[in-house]
């Protein structure tokens, strides 16, 4: 299974969390910098953790260079997905 998720991403926040909906894509601010895809490699880090996947199973296949990002998530179905950063938002980490 497969599943797609669409983020909004602000790079060089103050810390890394959802910070609820933006343009119908969930919105995380990320504390990496947004330079030599730094921000790009924290997002899929910090989303592996949080969803208890291997970086492995999650690649950005539109947006690479655009706050307007599109994952592909293995292993984990959009309910659960959304369900467990859904739960995270406004939290830091």
């Amino acid at each position: 299974m497969t599943t797609e998720l669409r983020v909004y991403c602000q790079a060089g926040a103050r810390y890394t969390q959802v910070d609820g909906w933006h343009d119908g894509r969930l919105k995380i601010r990320l504390k990496a910098p947004p330079v030599e895809g730094k921000a790009n490699k924290a997002l899929v880090e910090w989303l592996s953790l949080r969803l208890g996947l291997p970086t492995s199973q999650m690649r950005i296949s539109a947006g690479a260079k655009s706050r307007f990002k599109t994952l592909q998530i293995e292993g984990a179905t959009a309910q659960e997905v959304l369900g467990k950063l859904s739960a995270l938002a406004g939290r830091e980490a």
